[in-house]
């Protein structure tokens, strides 16, 4: 029987029914799920990246793989929705980032204050779901599975101007809905779909950094730290913070205590140390210098840094107070001469020191009359 009569027979043809099979394939084998990461694989891999957070990368990693490993096993246990606090730059985005990269899980990273509860003025809570399904591409499985990440929730705190609430106290009222579990309608493009929320993890990033005025109003108990508490910067007083202490500052800050209640894990991240931006530049596999040899090397030129090129870098960065963003803004600052300048001019290798750093154009003068005085002398 030929190929064409085949295809009217079963009226539709081989290769359209082939897809069709493949695709169901596919579709079974995302919807089972297995999970075979332990805490301290996930931390091993994130130490990889992450530079300074080891303590609170723990608890993160316990969080994550027991989720994961309760969807896995189907012994369901109480959700372990996260809270990342700290400064900015303390890389809370970073390893959420991380995170859903190493497991292989959709990642929805949103702003808190684009959303409103009822979507008046911003987009609605609900939409995040909506949302995780598009960065699944339409795979309803993965996406049931996600991890929502809303940076800015300290912007959402409930606070009152002249008796009436101006900020979030809805929206996290109306987060709570779906933070446990509820069934929501997604337009697939072909129609309507419902999807429940009860798998996905969501994390909450903020830095919080009016908090620190509402600790200090309570009263001490326990261990009180030797050092003076006004010598202790914001990020440092509050990855310090007693956790009783830190819930009641929360609440107090204007975060609702069904809302608080709902997040099980709390991770604070500490400010980051010049020490620390030096071990991101020389030992983290993200590491931006890395990134600028790679962009060297494409045009053949090697790259190497002085050891004092490293501390410089991070003086420069932490004196920006941005956080390990620092690094890649000095970087990008400090070497764009030599990667507009070097391809072109014949030269193979640069050491990049300190002073290279601060004085760029300086010493790309001196490289060029220094090849120009090779030339030169070759020519006599």
């Amino acid at each position: 029987m030929s190929k064409t009569k085949l295809d009217q027979i079963l009226g539709i043809p081989i290769q359209e029914l082939k897809d069709r099979v493949k695709k169901e394939k596919q579709a079974e084998k995302r919807s089972v799920f297995k999970f075979d990461f332990t805490p301290r694989e996930l931390y091993d891999e994130l130490t990889k990246f992450v530079v300074g957070q080891d303590d609170t990368l723990q608890k993160v990693c316990n969080a994550v793989c027991y989720h994961y490993q309760s969807l896995s096993s189907g012994k369901e246990t109480k959700k372990n929705n996260v809270l990342l606090i700290g400064p900015t730059g303390c890389g809370k985005t970073y390893v959420v980032e991380k995170i859903s990269k190493v497991l292989e899980v959709p990642l929805l990273i949103s702003d808190a204050t684009k959303y409103s509860a009822a979507g008046y003025v911003g987009d609605k809570v609900e939409n995040l779901v909506q949302h995780i399904v598009s960065q699944a591409e339409g795979d309803f499985n993965s996406a049931s599975r996600g991890i929502i990440y809303l940076d800015e929730i300290d912007k959402i705190a409930a606070r009152e101007l002249a008796g009436r609430d101006v900020s979030g106290r809805d929206v996290q009222s109306g987060l709570l809905k779906i933070m446990e579990g509820a069934d929501i309608e997604v337009d697939t493009g072909h129609g309507k779909r419902m999807l429940n929320t009860k798998d996905m993890l969501f994390v909450f990033g903020g830095a919080f950094s009016d908090l620190y005025d509402s600790l200090k109003e309570m009263p001490k108990m326990g261990f009180i730290d030797s050092r003076k508490e006004k010598d202790l910067d914001n990020g440092e007083a509050l990855y310090g913070a007693e956790p009783h202490k830190l819930i009641k500052g929360l609440i107090k800050y204007g975060m609702i205590p069904e809302f608080i209640g709902r997040i099980p894990v709390i991770a604070r991240f500490r400010q980051l140390t010049q020490e620390d931006f030096v071990k991101i530049l020389k030992e983290s596999e993200d590491s931006p210098i890395g990134f600028y040899k790679k962009e060297l090397e494409s045009y053949n030129i090697k790259a190497s840094f002085a050891e004092e090129a490293y501390s410089t870098i991070a003086r420069l960065a932490s004196e920006r107070g941005m956080g390990a963003r620092g690094l890649k803004s000095v970087i990008e600052e400090s070497l764009t001469p030599y990667k507009f300048y070097l391809p072109g001019m014949k030269i193979k290798e640069i050491m990049i020191s300190s002073e290279a750093i601060l004085n760029p154009n300086k010493t790309l003068l001196a490289l060029f009359e220094e090849q120009q005085n090779k030339i030169s002398g070759g020519k006599k």
